[in-house]
C-alpha cells in the first residue's frame, strides 16, 4: 500500500483531483504530459449502453482493422482486441512514436455494429483508479469509467493491468511473460531504488537488504547486498510455490506475511496495520 501512495503521488504531477456536487471524483489532467501527437479530426464519441460494463468479458481476437479504419473513417494500426473491444493507434498518430512503440494507445469500442473512438490512455500506468492517465480526445476532459474498458477486457488487453506491480490493484492475473521475466530479467544499469514492498527483480536499496535478511532468517539463499536480483525473485517464487501463493518471484505484502510468520523481524510498526515491513525494520 505504501509504494502503491508513492504511486498514487507520482501520477498525481500530471492529474489533481476535484470532487462535483454529485459527489463523483474526477481529474484534470495536464496535457502536455502526453508526449506522442493526437489527430483530434479522426475520433468519434461512442455512445454509452445500459449494459453492466463490470461483467463484460471476451475472448482475445484477432483484430479486423479494415472495417475499424472503414468505421472510424481512417487508417488504424490495432495491437490487440476482442470482439467489441480494442487498443490501438490511428496510423497518423503513430508517425511521431519512438522506434519502440507509442506510449499511449488509443481505446477503441464497438457499440451497435460500429467502432468508434474518444479515450487515449498511458500505456505504462493500470486502467484503474487513481492510477490512470487517460483523457478524451474528443474534448478536454479527463476519461470517466463509462469511457475506459470493463476491468475483465483490461486485464485481457491492457498490459499494465496485468504488470506485477500493479496486479494487486487490477484484480488481473500476471501475465506468464511477466512472471517469467521476474524469474530470468538481467539487471545490468537496471537497478531501480525502492524502499517499499513490493520489490521486483531489479529493486534495490537498504530496504531490499532488510528483506534478505529475513529471507535469510527463512531459510531462503540469498546475499546481503541491497539487490534483489532473479535469483532472490527464484528463491521467492519457491517459497511462494510452498506456500500456497500466487508464483510471481515478486515480493509482495502476502509473501511478506508468510515470510515473517517464519521468521519474526523486530521493528516498530509505524502505520498501523498489523505488520513490520522492510521499512519498518
Amino acid at each position: 500500500m505504501k509504494r502503491a501512495l508513492l504511486a498514487i503521488a507520482c501520477v498525481s504531477t500530471l492529474a489533481a483531483c476535484s470532487t462535483s456536487s454529485s459527489t463523483s471524483t474526477t481529474s484534470v489532467v495536464d496535457s502536455t504530459a502526453f508526449t506522442d501527437t493526437v489527430d483530434m479530426s479522426t475520433t468519434n464519441t461512442v455512445a454509452i449502453t445500459t449494459t453492466t460494463l463490470s461483467t463484460i468479458e471476451e475472448k482475445v481476437v484477432e483484430c479486423d482493422e479494415d472495417v475499424i479504419s472503414a468505421d472510424i473513417k481512417t487508417k488504424v494500426k490495432m495491437e490487440r482486441c476482442t470482439e467489441n473491444f480494442g487498443i490501438g493507434n490511428t496510423d497518423k498518430n503513430t508517425w511521431n512514436c519512438p522506434d519502440d512503440g507509442c506510449r499511449e494507445a488509443s481505446l477503441f469500442k464497438r457499440v451497435n455494429g460500429t467502432w468508434s473512438t474518444n479515450t487515449m490512455c498511458r500505456k505504462d500506468q493500470p486502467m484503474v483508479t487513481p492510477m490512470r492517465l487517460c483523457y478524451r480526445t474528443d474534448k478536454a476532459a479527463v476519461a470517466t469509467d463509462e469511457d475506459i474498458f470493463p476491468p475483465k477486457i483490461a486485464c485481457a488487453l491492457w498490459d499494465a493491468n496485468s504488470a506485477l506491480r500493479f496486479v494487486s490493484f487490477t484484480g488481473c492475473e500476471p501475465s506468464a511473460a511477466a512472471v517469467k521475466e521476474s524469474l530470468t530479467k538481467k539487471c545490468q544499469g537496471e537497478w531501480v531504488q525502492n524502499e517499499y514492498l513490493p520489490f521486483e527483480t531489479c529493486d534495490s536499496g537498504p530496504m531490499v537488504k532488510h528483506a534478505q535478511k529475513a529471507m535469510q532468517a527463512a531459510g531462503l539463499t540469498t546475499e546481503l547486498d541491497g539487490f534483489y536480483g532473479s535469483d532472490n525473485a527464484k528463491q521467492i517464487a519457491g517459497f511462494q510455490e510452498k506456500n500456497g501463493l500466487r508464483k510471481t518471484g515478486m515480493l509482495d505484502i502476502d509473501t511478506w506475511k508468510k515470510l515473517v510468520a517464519v521468521a519474526p523481524v523486530k521493528g516498530t510498526d509505524r502505520d498501523g496495520d498489523g505488520v513490520i515491513t522492510p521499512d519498518e525494520m
